[in-house]
């Protein structure tokens, strides 16, 4: 570059994607589509998974607390649909939670 007496590279020589401005002129697709309603239902969803997971790793180690946390689950269900359909979210029919223990099959 001394040799040429240049002081800075050509504009076309530099690809985007090198500068620090990279990041600001990348727009994703993705954020774009979705809404924060649709963002923070999936954020809800998995911090529920998370705390209901816990759950499972310290209730399915005996049979009564195996059975508390059961009936204490459909009982929070119910609750919750109950208000649902107090408050006019009732257009959207809750399905029964049919979980129980499994069935022991005999093998031949």
């Amino acid at each position: 570059m001394k040799y040429e007496d240049m002081d800075m590279f050509p504009e076309s020589l530099i690809c985007k994607r090198w500068t620090k401005t990279a990041k600001s002129d990348h727009i994703s697709s993705v954020a774009s589509q979705e809404s924060n309603d649709e963002k923070m239902s999936m954020f809800r969803r998995g911090a529920l998974a998370a705390a209901f997971n816990s759950l499972c790793d310290v209730s399915c180690k005996s049979a009564s607390d195996y059975k508390q946390a059961l009936e204490g689950i459909y009982s929070l269900c119910n609750k919750i649909n109950k208000g649902r359909e107090g408050s006019g979210h009732g257009k959207h029919k809750a399905k029964k939670y049919v979980a129980r223990d499994p069935l022991m099959v005999k093998f031949k």
